[in-house]
């Protein structure tokens, strides 16, 4: 399954909404699959097989970070498009997926999300600082903190 079409949507968004679809959508995929939420241990390592996922994809340097056009606007964070992203980007393409399947999928998207969200909606984030002189690998750092952090 291809993930083109929902990195799309997921680099034109500020990253805390995307950050907050990816938690929403790893959330309702477990209650779907009757994953024991409240034995941290299930999801400690239900989080870790996605994070490993993620990881796999950031060091294969498949995709490319994107550039925003100069003259557009910066996305600003958007708790209404939480939602619908994580139905449109990633409930959608996983419902008849196995658990595993489906996680695999939310991995590999967040990993290729990581690697091509615009340096601009990273530096636009908030919260972080930045260092005009960044280079890719620190963005990368960046953006895998903020998204382990997000997890906890």
């Amino acid at each position: 399954m291809s993930i083109d079409n929902g990195l799309d949507l997921l680099v034109a968004e500020h990253v805390k909404t995307t950050l907050q679809a990816i938690i929403t959508t790893l959330g309702l995929w477990m209650r779907k699959h009757d994953v024991d939420v409240s034995d941290a241990q299930t999801a400690q390592n239900v989080i870790n097989e996605f994070e490993e996922v993620t990881e796999e994809i950031i060091a294969s340097g498949q995709y490319q970070r994107r550039q925003r056009p100069q003259f557009q606007a910066l996305p600003k964070f958007n708790w209404t498009r939480v939602d619908s992203l994580s139905e449109e980007v990633f409930l959608s393409k996983m419902q008849d997926m196995r658990f595993g399947d489906g996680l695999k999928f939310m991995g590999q998207l967040t990993g290729a999300w990581i690697l091509a969200c615009p340096e601009i909606i990273i530096r636009d984030m908030g919260g972080i600082q930045i260092s005009p002189n960044s280079t890719e690998t620190e963005l990368i750092l960046i953006m895998r903190k903020a998204l382990h952090y997000s997890l906890l």
